[in-house]
């Protein structure tokens, strides 16, 4: 390739960079700000920066890989700049890594742009933040690239275990089908290699007990046993290509809305994806197995996600740069411009970015991005902040942005608060869950416990701690703030 060439290739991967990035960015700034999912990744790296030990301390249900990727930005930024940055590098890196694998594949500057924009515009903006999904299909994409395709897919698997693992049987299904089976066995020993070295290093880094019981005992318990047969799984495989992200499309006609409606041409582009696979499954070419493995992944993690549809693109847009070119350039055109425009539209619609904005957390360390929230919670930040560096713990998801505009973690060993990956199902042992929450307060004694609505209905072994141990000044509103009763200082109606 010729030095001017080159050099053009460099200008326009720059420019799509630069969009990825300011697309992300903007999404979260102007975008509201999700109250659990967009925070729990960067809640773990504060804590851990605040000296507190994962899968020890507290737990989270997947890898420390985001948390780890955040440390550096979580410890350098407030949270509000940390979110904004940490979410334009991801988006940026991922797109920049598609316009890398379709520059491989040898295709032309348009359909390299084509990829590359509906990426920047599809993968990470409509999610609206940083979050360990999106993370865990970088590492896949990054696979594809044949760089160092075991590590990538371990690296994967300890982001989200839910994408690493599908991706890894599929490329390795792949390798076997379409290459030989002696390449396939090859990359297989060499991901097993990688998962031992990476496990070898979290034994050493992390509790073990704790890192295998968040990681895989209670997740595999939430799933449930492994099917019986194998055409169950097969059957499950089937429905998520036939029905891509679980939408019925003939279903979508009943329920239109601006969401489900911009959504179509991404429905659409999965089936032309399919139908070009099918019609040239014959072939066994590199680029038709790049094409293969961008949408089994994109289909299969993202059924085994349960995400909403608009949050699950991932690899997509390549896919679709691969095959376009079989379409009438006029049709292939116009449906491309109508997938991007409509990927504009759904994150407006999702991120709620033309929505009025809250000022509430404007004095808190979440500037600058705006976030819509209830007023007890601005009030309760406010309030928290005020009294400085007094302990307080949670004990539920719907107060998560306390951390984040207070910038100080809080002390509750569960992270996560929810059904089945964390919070046992079964009566029995759900009691004895809220009696080991009960046993941590009066170990760690914090100052304040926030408790919600939902806890207060669904804990009651935890209320009937709290109440003769913890004073609050009202229990009508969405939160009460307890106070432990043994502090002479006490927090009035008022306050």
């Amino acid at each position: 390739m010729s030095f001017s060439r080159l050099k053009s290739f460099g200008t326009l991967g720059l420019a799509v960079s630069g969009a990825a990035l300011g697309l992300a960015a903007l999404s979260t700034w102007l975008g509201t700000t999700d109250v659990f999912d967009l925070s729990v990744n960067f809640q773990t790296a504060q804590r851990m920066n605040a000296g507190q030990r994962l899968y020890q301390d507290f737990s989270i249900p997947n890898g420390p890989l985001p948390a780890l990727t955040l440390l550096p930005l979580a410890r350098l930024f407030s949270p509000g700049w940390a979110l904004l940055i940490s979410s334009a590098l991801l988006n940026t890196f991922s797109t920049a890594l598609v316009f890398f694998l379709l520059w491989q594949a040898g295709l032309s500057r348009r359909r390299i742009l084509v990829g590359s924009l509906l990426t920047a515009v599809w993968f990470l903006p409509p999610m609206g933040a940083f979050y360990h999904d999106h993370l865990a299909y970088t590492f896949v994409l990054l696979a594809f690239t044949r760089l160092a395709p075991a590590f990538s897919l371990v690296l994967a698997f300890h982001a989200k275990q839910t994408i690493g693992l599908p991706a890894t049987v599929i490329l390795v299904a792949i390798e076997a089908i379409f290459v030989s089976s002696r390449s396939s066995l090859k990359l297989l020993g060499k991901i097993l290699l990688c998962h031992g070295s990476i496990l070898a290093l979290w034994a050493i880094v992390f509790h073990w007990d704790g890192y295998f019981q968040a990681t895989f005992t209670r997740p595999a318990d939430y799933f449930g046993p492994f099917p019986e047969s194998v055409g169950t799984v097969a059957l499950k495989f089937f429905k998520a290509v036939v029905l891509p992200y679980g939408i019925n499309p003939i279903a979508m006609l009943e329920e239109v809305g601006v969401g489900r409606l911009v959504f179509f041409p991404a429905v659409f582009a999965v089936y032309f994806v399919l139908l070009d696979l099918l019609k040239n499954r014959r072939e066994r070419t590199e680029r038709f197995r790049l094409e293969l493995g961008l949408i089994l992944t994109t289909l299969l993690c993202g059924a085994l996600l349960g995400r909403t549809f608009s949050h699950l693109f991932f690899g997509l847009g390549a896919a679709l740069a691969l095959t376009h070119h079989r379409l009438p350039q006029k049709f292939a055109h116009i449906a491309l411009a109508v997938l991007f425009l409509s990927g504009l539209a759904l994150t407006m619609e999702n991120r709620g970015m033309l929505a009025p904005k809250s000022t509430d957390f404007r004095n808190t360390s979440l500037w600058p991005l705006t976030a819509e929230v209830s007023p007890r919670t601005s009030a309760l930040a406010t309030f928290l902040a005020r009294i400085g560096g007094e302990d307080y713990y949670l004990t539920d998801n719907s107060a998560s942005l306390l951390p984040l505009a207070l910038a100080r973690p809080p002390l509750n060993s569960t992270l996560d608060y929810h059904d089945g990956t964390t919070i046992p199902v079964e009566k029995t042992a759900r009691l004895a869950w809220q009696h080991q929450i009960t046993l941590e307060i009066a170990r760690l004694k914090p100052r304040y416990v926030v408790v919600t609505s939902d806890s207060a209905t669904h804990y009651k072994l935890v209320m009937e701690f709290l109440r003769p141990n913890y004073q609050s000044p009202s229990t009508k509103t969405l939160f009460s703030l307890y106070e432990r009763r043994s502090d002479p200082r006490r927090i009035t109606r008022k306050e």
